[in-house]
């Protein structure tokens, strides 16, 4: 059995060479903020990413990136990016670009970190996964339940930005209710606008971060959809 520098085996040197790859694309974005272990254990996160799809890391990567998937923000194609998105370096730890073909390009900020990865790479999965209405459906019912508010105020780090606290008309207001309000508009049968798709993206990706972070949900079905994911 092959052992890289994170937790996964392979079970021939072709599969570990494989996952080289994955490590050296995402260390072109992150190789300056994660240390060795954190770059290995992302990649081994890409390679279970891409077990959900019957793939390798390096085939996921192939099939859903774009020119190698990964890129700094100070880049000249960064830069380009947070002009057109009217961002600057400073607002962002990191964004994910899909391109014409539908395949993605991340991009970290020189502050990302391993959850920045994890957040990003969610955008990319969500894409491409089975799950997302069963997703949506278990944080609906968790809104409808008081669980998901509960969830928001003990993990208040991950969506404590404007986007989570300040609402459609500017106010400030608690990141628990602006997101169960939000929540509590899907699957009522209207197209969600592009703002709406944006919030509800993002939602999702925290709740993915948070998971990977304490392996806690407010669902025991978001835990099942996330476990098999990851």
């Amino acid at each position: 059995m092959e052992q890289n520098g994170g937790f996964l085996q392979f079970n021939s040197p072709d599969q570990a060479k494989g996952h080289q790859k994955v490590v050296n694309a995402i260390s072109k974005a992150f190789g300056s903020t994660l240390n060795n272990k954190q770059l290995y254990t992302a990649a081994d996160v890409l390679e279970v990413m891409a077990q959900t799809k019957g793939m390798t890391g390096e085939q996921y990567l192939a099939k859903y990136f774009a020119d190698g998937g990964f890129r700094k923000l100070s880049s000249a194609e960064g830069k380009a990016v947070l002009r057109q998105s009217g961002l600057s370096e400073g607002d962002v730890n990191g964004l994910t670009q899909f391109v014409t073909d539908g395949k993605a390009i991340v991009y970290a900020a020189e502050h990302g970190n391993f959850s920045t990865f994890v957040h990003e790479s969610f955008h990319v999965l969500e894409r491409v996964t089975d799950s997302t209405q069963q997703l949506e459906d278990a944080v609906r019912e968790a809104g409808r339940s008081g669980k998901l508010a509960e969830y928001v105020k003990a993990h208040d780090r991950l969506f404590s930005d404007g986007l989570f606290t300040t609402d459609d008309e500017g106010n400030q207001v608690e990141a628990s209710k602006r997101i169960t309000d939000v929540v509590a508009t899907w699957g009522d049968g209207k197209e969600l606008s592009k703002d709406q798709q944006e919030i509800r993206s993002e939602i999702m990706a925290r709740l993915f971060e948070g998971y990977l972070y304490d392996g806690k949900t407010f669902s025991p079905k978001l835990k099942t959809i996330f476990a098999k994911l990851v």
